[in-house]
């Protein structure tokens, strides 16, 4: 008998469809508390700091932790955001990520309420 699921998030609960990066950079550029950069130069030093944190990440971790990526880059200019590492993490998801719902999860949700099978979510991810 089944008394658990276990669900990641990504392509399991939600489609993940893309992200826009650039327009990420340009969120966390603009809750820099000293503009010491001019926003292009932020932005190419942004995905020259995401090719180098990919290839010397972890060889059992695929993904590079995203607040991780965006402390090494206002570190790499001596400055500071105006709002917290999570919030800017959640504030740049929210504007340039694109999802949509797996539909046929509904049904398996449903299943799992009426069997009364305990149902967790582990996510690698935010």
């Amino acid at each position: 008998m089944i008394n658990c699921l276990l669900f990641d998030i990504g392509d399991t609960i939600i489609n993940n469809l893309g992200l826009d990066f650039k327009e990420g950079l340009k969120i966390a550029y603009e809750h820099i508390t000293i503009k010491n950069i001019l926003l292009d130069s932020f932005i190419k030093d942004g995905y020259e700091l995401f090719d180098e944190m990919y290839k010397t990440r972890k060889i059992d971790s695929i993904e590079i932790k995203y607040t991780d990526y965006l402390k090494t880059l206002i570190l790499k200019y001596n400055n500071t955001y105006d709002i917290s590492l999570d919030e800017l993490e959640l504030l740049i998801y929210k504007n340039v990520a694109t999802d949509s719902k797996i539909l046929e999860l509904y049904d398996v949700l449903e299943y799992c309420k009426i069997k009364n099978i305990k149902m967790y979510i582990f996510s690698n991810s935010t």
